[in-house]
């Protein structure tokens, strides 16, 4: 296998994303912050998983009209279709990707501690992705999220949906940002419905390549 170790560093990543952008109270549209650390996710993606012309053809396809529109937002302010685009390839690369990384467990000879980085990677791409769907959806549609406290207040902060997304992935769900409309609860069911489905799936499979690998083992 050619992507040993290197998934750790993708999670890092990851969490590293999610925990600075609610520090820098990035905004729902397109900011530099917020597109700068986009970008650095996209490099990194393609550094550690573009394996193949195949592979890296279609990160490139979905990954880099993603990044390129969200710096066309900046200069181009609150232009509707910029913006949904935008968060249409962020569904499709951050979904491509999670993918990719979940067909590389599933051809695992044995679990190790890059296996366990993956698992946990593909779940961050899971609630990123929604992250994703919920932005498009608000953009259609605002006030399809709603503070409890305050249900004039429209979401204008990534952080506000990416808390939102985790939350409703986890099934923790808190109650205080909660869908308003028919689609945006629609999606929030489905999310939940994923997030369970991926942990039976995910736990299932590295115990089947555990024991698997420890037959082989066992055997010779």
């Amino acid at each position: 296998m050619t992507m040993k170790i290197k998934l750790y560093y993708v999670f890092i990543l990851l969490v590293a994303l999610i925990i600075l952008i609610p520090l820098f109270q990035v905004s729902l549209r397109s900011g530099i912050v917020l597109n700068a650390l986009y970008t650095i996710v996209f490099i990194i993606v393609m550094y550690n998983l573009a394996r193949g012309i195949t592979k890296s053809l279609y990160l490139i396809i979905v990954g880099v009209p993603w990044i390129i529109l969200g710096w066309l937002g900046m200069v181009l302010e609150n232009d509707f279709w910029i913006e949904l685009a935008g968060a249409t390839f962020m569904v499709l690369f951050f979904g491509y990707t999670g993918t990719l990384i979940f067909k590389y467990i599933a051809k695992s000879k044995e679990v190790t501690a890059d296996t366990f980085s993956g698992a946990a990677c593909i779940y961050m791409f899971i609630g990123l992705t929604w992250t994703g769907v919920y932005t498009a959806v608000e953009l259609i549609r605002p006030l399809s999220f709603q503070i409890s406290s305050d249900s004039t207040y429209q979401i204008t902060r990534v952080s506000e949906l990416i808390y939102f997304s985790f939350t409703t992935l986890t099934t923790l769900g808190y109650g205080d940002i909660s869908p308003a409309t028919s689609m945006a609860q629609s999606l929030a069911i489905l999310e939940a419905m994923t997030g369970v489905l991926y942990m039976a799936l995910i736990i299932g499979m590295l115990v089947g390549i555990y024991s698997s690998s420890s037959k082989r083992k066992s055997s010779t």
